[in-house]
Order: structure tokens, then sequence, then C-alpha cells
């Protein structure tokens, strides 16, 4: 029988080694280290008393990880162990998370799928959620793209108030105020001329573009600025702009930046409560 329960009882150590159980030869197998699922739980508000595990037999055989801001809620990982994948686990669990965010009161619930997953993409259409825009990710070098400009460091908390400031289809909830106002060293944040941006340098040779604040006017030329000059700071680096940035209008930004659309691409799915 299954029994379900919440990931509050969960050290960060077993709730690491559970889901990397529970993506075990998945589409994009992945490996969740303590360090990273810490940081998941703290950057991307997950909720943990809210978060639902299911275990059979003593052990977690799928989790549906949930995030929670103001009165939305977020499926941020959601794994079936393989030896239950196919078996309705997967429906009754999510189901429990749909009801349960509704009884809170909150008014809907969004998450990301990758695009080419169509079982899961129709898994989640079975439960109400319906496509509401493309994550595309894109790489490129922050070398000779132009002029470099006198960019202004800035905190966290004034880059979450320009992504405020921005309308709502522009931000997802990986690059909202309230992750960024989670972000800590070496992650940073830069002004030029009312574009913002949040970067996170991941070893020795690659940049992650966290968010990024448009302005609105002149981005293109604006961001080409900002590169060069991050370039000077952290020369040779590739750029990274995860998929999460929505099509529109980021997709023509980085393009005419020269960068490339990445092999992989996800989608926003919403489900109103």
């Amino acid at each position: 029988m299954l029994e379900i329960t919440n990931a509050a009882h969960l050290s960060i150590n077993q709730l690491a080694t559970d889901l990397t159980h529970c993506f075990e030869d998945y589409v994009i197998p992945a490996v969740f280290s303590p360090p990273f699922v810490s940081s998941l739980v703290r950057t991307l508000t997950m909720d943990l008393l809210n978060t639902i595990v299911g275990v059979k037999d003593g052990k977690t055989v799928g989790i549906v990880l949930i995030c929670r801001r103001e009165d939305r809620a977020r499926l941020g990982v959601m794994g079936i162990a393989k030896s239950h994948r196919r078996q309705g686990v997967g429906t009754i669990l999510l189901t429990k998370a749909i009801n349960e965010a509704r009884e809170r009161g909150e008014k809907s619930m969004v998450l990301e799928a990758i695009e080419t997953n169509a079982p899961a993409i129709a898994f989640y259409e079975s439960l109400g959620f319906s496509i509401t825009s493309r994550l595309p990710g894109f790489t490129g070098s922050m070398a000779d793209l132009g002029e470099p400009a006198d960019i202004r460091e800035i905190n966290f908390a004034e880059l979450g108030c320009m992504l405020k400031n921005r309308p709502p289809e522009q931000v997802v909830w990986e690059m909202e105020p309230g992750t960024m106002l989670q972000m800590t060293h070496p992650s940073k944040a830069f002004e030029f001329e009312g574009l913002g941006v949040g970067v996170s340098p991941i070893g020795d040779d690659a940049m992650v573009l966290r968010t990024l604040s448009l302005s609105d006017h002149d981005d293109e030329r604006k961001l080409v600025s900002v590169m060069s000059s991050l370039n000077r700071r952290y020369p040779g680096r590739t750029i990274k702009a995860p998929p999460y940035f929505p099509e529109e209008p980021y997709k023509n930004l980085f393009l005419g930046l020269g960068f490339e659309e990445m092999s992989i691409s996800q989608v926003l799915m919403k489900r109103d409560l």
C-alpha cells in the first residue's frame, strides 16, 4: 500500500538520496547532491512541509517538491522511482499536491517540463495543466561582442526591485525577485542604463546568466556592453542562459548577440486552482 507523507522529517542528505533514486534512468538522469538540494530549497522557496512523498515498503517511491510564493504554487521537482512508474503513483501524488494547494488558498500552480518529453507533457495535461510559453536556453561567448561599459555592481535586492516591475510573462519562477533575494556569493548582480543582470560564475570557464531585467529601450546594445564588461572581469568564459527564459522577448535578443540555442528546451505549464 502506498503511504503518503511529507518531506519535513527528511534530512537534506536523505532528500538528496531519495531524489536521485526517483530520477534513475529518467529522460535526463539527475544526481542530487546535498549542497545542490539545499540550494534548491533556499533559492526556489521549496516548502518541505507541503512537499508530497510517496512511501512503499518503507522506501520512498515518489516525490513532488512544492514551492510556494504569495498565492502561487510551483511543482519544483517531481520524480517517481523506476520500479513504480506507469502504475498511477504520479497521478496520486500530484493530485494530492494540487488539492492541498487549492485548500491553502493558492490560485495557480506552475511547472516546467522538457519540451521533447511528450509523455510527461501529456501526463500534466491530463491533470489540467496547459502550456503557456516555450523556454529555450542559449549559450555563447562574452568575448568580442562590443565595447565594454561602466557597469554598476548592485545587490540582489535592487535587482529584485527591477524585476518586480517587469511584465509577469517575462519573469518565470527561476528568475523572479524571490529567487534573486536568495542568491549568495559568488553570484553577482549588475546594472547598466536600466538593464539588470544576475550572474553566477561556474568553475573557471563558464558563467550562468541567472536573470535578466530588460529596460524596454535599446536592450541589445546594453546587453552587448554588459557581456563585454563581464568578459573583462571573467575573461574567456562561455555564458549560459538556462532554459527558463521565455521565448518572447528573449530569443531574438540572445540570437542577436550571436548566441546559439541549446539542444534542451522547456515549456512552462500552468493550472488554475
